[in-house]
């Protein structure tokens, strides 16, 4: 979209509705009076968090972790815990209502999976930031 101004456009406007506009090829002009004025595109975009959440809700980190193709490998996981960690640690994957960053699950996913603390930290705001 184009827009124009009288003031130099800031590189981007928060409409502080969870959106906001990127300006982008600012150029200056001149109108019909010698006033300087600048022509502009404007992109709308929203928000995403990039924040890492310290607990999101379970669903969201399995529905990831399912999309990433973890799924088979975190249920082998789990079946190889002795009792009667085994049982406590599936209930609180499948029926546990949020999941913690810093929790020993997700650590011990982590070394099995042989994940970086960033690729941790990219699920866990993937998860956040689902929208349906």
């Amino acid at each position: 979209m184009k827009a124009q101004s009288y003031h130099y456009p800031e590189s981007e406007q928060d409409l502080g509705n969870g959106t906001y506009f990127v300006n982008t090829e600012v150029e200056e002009k001149t109108d019909e009076n010698g006033r300087t004025y600048w022509e502009y595109s404007q992109e709308l975009r929203s928000y995403t968090n990039t924040a890492v959440p310290e607990e999101v809700a379970a669903w969201r980190l399995r529905a990831v972790t399912t999309l990433a193709d973890m799924s088979q490998g975190i249920e082998d996981f789990l079946n190889s815990l002795p009792e009667p960690d085994r049982t406590v640690a599936k209930e609180a994957w499948y029926s546990g209502t949020t999941v913690k960053r810093e929790s020993a699950t997700v650590g011990a996913f982590q070394q099995v999976f042989q994940l970086s603390s960033e690729e941790v930290d990219n699920l866990f705001i993937q998860a956040a930031n689902i929208s349906i």
